[in-house]
């Protein structure tokens, strides 16, 4: 079992002006920055186990001891926070691209609306982006990933949804630490042109990975079932759908399902 070490994840990350911690086991690595004040520096935590890891909706986030990555990115941003939502569509296409473009993965990474990652139809990846507004008026944002690298087909029973892990996709198990590299990068990297340009660069190529495109659905949103076909993503981020009456709507929040 080779566990996480900072020593290995630093000299491959291209950003100086970050701080990173290596804890053993949180709560929720979203909850490490709790008490960070302002900064002009990114900090990121990486926990070996989560005892109560969530994701979207409040949903369990299911984290066994050293098997996967259990990661938030904190920043702070003067962005208004209605700008802000769109990060999270940013950090699940930077997820997404890392697994396609640096693994052998036997069918395409895929993001169903907002930010889940799925491979085979089965959940790989999650991303849950959480931001309190501060003092300076600028908002602490953080970014939580859990990614499953080499989780073992015993923790099945534990969880309620289809999942799936890089290695059971490759066969192989994975250097966490490597991929903790390359998730830095690519956030930051993601993170910046955002901040600079907002969410515009980034709707063709999330469309790319739109696991939903051109598929019936059924979105969940308000209470409220609307079943359309989804096509496309706004420039603003919300999920497009064509009514069987031919109307066309948008959303920018809610639960989507493929219609069964």
């Amino acid at each position: 079992m080779i566990l996480l070490n900072k020593e290995a994840i630093l000299p491959l990350v291209d950003e100086r002006l970050i701080d990173i911690a290596i804890v053993k086991s949180i709560n929720s690595t979203n909850n490490f920055f709790d008490q960070q004040l302002p900064s002009q520096k990114f900090s990121a935590c990486f926990a070996e186990e989560q005892t109560q890891g969530r994701g979207q909706l409040q949903r369990v986030w299911h984290s066994p001891f050293a098997e996967n990555i259990y990661f938030s990115l904190c920043y702070f941003s003067s962005q208004p926070r209605m700008l802000l939502s769109g990060l999270s569509l940013v950090a699940g296409y930077a997820v997404c691209d890392i697994l396609n473009t640096g693994f052998s993965l036997p069918e395409p990474a895929l993001i169903k609306w907002p930010n889940d990652i799925l491979c085979r139809n089965s959940k790989l990846s999650g991303v849950l982006i959480e931001t309190k507004k501060m003092a300076d008026q600028t908002h602490r944002v953080v970014i939580g990933i859990g990614l499953n690298v080499n989780m073992q087909s015993a923790a099945e029973a534990s969880i309620s949804q289809n999942w799936t892990s890089l290695a059971h996709l490759t066969g192989t198990p994975h250097d966490r630490n490597l991929i903790c590299a390359k998730l830095i990068n690519k956030l930051l990297a993601s993170i910046h042109l955002f901040e600079k340009e907002g969410l515009v660069n980034f709707v063709l190529k999330w469309n790319k990975y739109n696991a939903l495109l051109n598929k019936v659905i059924q979105l969940n949103h308000n209470k409220t079932i609307t079943t359309g076909k989804c096509v496309g993503l706004s420039p603003q981020g919300e999920i497009i759908l064509k009514l069987h009456n031919g109307e066309i709507r948008k959303f920018l929040s809610g639960e989507a399902f493929l219609q069964k």
